[in-house]
C-alpha cells in the first residue's frame, strides 16, 4: 500500500523481509530530499523571521543526513563483490 505524503507525493510500501538493504537506504534517501524539499518551500513562503529560520535549519539537517546516506550508498556500490 502507497501513502501520500503532505507535498503530494507516494511514499512506496515498506521493503519485504530480505530485500537489499539499498532498497532502504534509497528510500530513506528520497524521504529526507523530498522533507528538505518541503522545508525549504514553507521557510520560503513564511512571513516570519524566526519560522523561516528554523524551517531552514531543519532543511539543513535533513540534507545533512540525505549527504550521509548517499555517501554510504556511494561506498557501498565501490565494494568488491
Amino acid at each position: 500500500m502507497h501513502t501520500t505524503d503532505s507535498d503530494g507525493t507516494t511514499t512506496p510500501p515498506a521493503p519485504l523481509e530480505g530485500s537489499p538493504p539499498d532498497l532502504a537506504q534509497l528510500r530513506r534517501l528520497a524521504r529526507y530530499q523530498r522533507t528538505t524539499a518541503v522545508l525549504e518551500r514553507r521557510a520560503d513562503r513564511s512571513a516570519s523571521a524566526p519560522l523561516a529560520a528554523v524551517l531552514r535549519e531543519r532543511a539543513a539537517a535533513r540534507r545533512h543526513l540525505a549527504d550521509r546516506v548517499r555517501a554510504r550508498l556511494a561506498a557501498h556500490l565501490h565494494e568488491p563483490v
